[in-house]
C-alpha cells in the first residue's frame, strides 16, 4: 500500500508560520510507522511518498489512485512551484493502462469566478478538476 502526501515546502505556503509548518512535515514523515502501530493484522505494507515526486519502481504498478480531499491545496499553490501538474503526472505514470483515479473534493458551483473557486477556498470546480 502507498499512501502519498504534500511536498514539504508546500506546508509553509500556508502563511501559519515555520513551526507550524515543520510539525507537518514532521508528522507525515512518520505516518507510515503510525498506522503499523494501529495493530491491524494481516494489513499490507505501508510506505508513503511525495505527491510530486512517486519512485519510479511504481510507475505502471497501480490499480487506482485516490485523492481525498487534496487537489484544493495543490491547485491553490500550483501557480508558484506546480504542484497539483507535478501531482497529476506523477499519478499518471504510476497507474496501470487502464487504472482510475477517484477524486473526493469540496466541488465549487460552476458560475463562481475562477479566483473564487481556486481552492484557496477549499473549492474546485468540477470542470477544472475532470
Amino acid at each position: 500500500f502507498a499512501g502519498a502526501h504534500y511536498p514539504d515546502d508546500l506546508w509553509s505556503r500556508f502563511g501559519f508560520g515555520e513551526e507550524w509548518a515543520a510539525k507537518r512535515v514532521e508528522s507525515t514523515a512518520k505516518w507510515p510507522e503510525q498506522v503499523t502501530e494501529w495493530g491491524v493484522e494481516n494489513s499490507p505494507a505501508v510506505a508513503s511518498y511525495k505527491l510530486t515526486e512517486m519512485p519510479v519502481e511504481l510507475e505502471g504498478t497501480m490499480d487506482a489512485v485516490l485523492f481525498i480531499r487534496a487537489l484544493h491545496n495543490l491547485n491553490r499553490f500550483n501557480a508558484d512551484a506546480g504542484y497539483m501538474d507535478d501531482t497529476l503526472a506523477e499519478a499518471f505514470k504510476a497507474l496501470k493502462p487502464g487504472g482510475i483515479v477517484g477524486v473526493v473534493q469540496h466541488r465549487a458551483p460552476e458560475a463562481n469566478g475562477d479566483d473564487w473557486a481556486s481552492g484557496a477556498n477549499g473549492y474546485l470546480k468540477q470542470s477544472a478538476v475532470i
